[in-house]
């Protein structure tokens, strides 16, 4: 229990100031949407990067763990959306709601939890991670969307995600990342310095 206590207790210690930095006017609306940007697009880009691009391929890959993560998601999502058509709602509705629950908050929630629980490891797991959601959960809630307006254009559909995915910071990231870590190229050192850094406000930011 107090090893549990010693993970999550920082991560609601730093929502509360958060809360109450809104609270008592210290950010404003136009702030924290510029903070959260810059986590999405650049803080979290920046450490799919340097956990990737720093270690072996072997290290980056889990396929034990991607089959897991992938299962685990794909299970919530389809319980979202069966429930939602229990409870009468459309399919685009319930596509949404398996949406929500089949989809972690890996960017604002899960990393900071995954950094307190693995710390140097944290990054390779965020990693496999939005991997899992950007190619497999987002996909199929646009299909299962797709399918609910009787839509048949599969190509069109397929184009349209693969678009999605290469406008995506992360996706992007990760793809050079991987190049690195295939090729076995080393992270030349002020660019490993600058991805760290970047990294490292990533998660107290978020």
């Amino acid at each position: 229990m107090l090893a549990i206590l010693n993970i999550t207790a920082p991560i609601f210690m730093i929502m509360a100031m958060g809360y109450f930095s809104v609270r008592f006017n210290l950010f404003d609306r136009e702030q924290l949407a510029g903070m959260g940007k810059f986590v999405l697009k650049i803080g979290l880009p920046m450490l799919v990067f340097h956990a990737i691009a720093t270690k072996p391929l072997a290290e980056v890959i889990r396929p034990a763990y991607l089959a897991g993560y992938a299962l685990a998601s794909v299970l919530s999502f389809f319980a979202g959306w069966a429930v939602s058509k229990l409870r009468g709602q459309n399919g685009i509705q319930a596509s949404l709601n398996g949406l929500g629950t089949g989809m972690s908050n890996t960017g604002f929630i899960g990393y900071p939890l995954l950094a307190m629980a693995f710390r140097s490891a944290a990054g390779v797991y965020f990693a496999m991670n939005v991997l899992v959601e950007n190619l497999l959960i987002l996909p199929l809630m646009l299909a299962m969307i797709d399918a609910a307006q009787g839509g048949a254009d599969w190509r069109s559909l397929a184009v349209r995600i693969v678009k999605n995915l290469l406008k995506n910071p992360m996706i992007i990231a990760m793809i050079i990342g991987l190049v690195f870590a295939m090729l076995s190229i080393p992270v030349p050192v002020a660019i490993d310095k600058v991805t760290n850094m970047l990294a490292t406000a990533s998660s107290p930011l978020a």
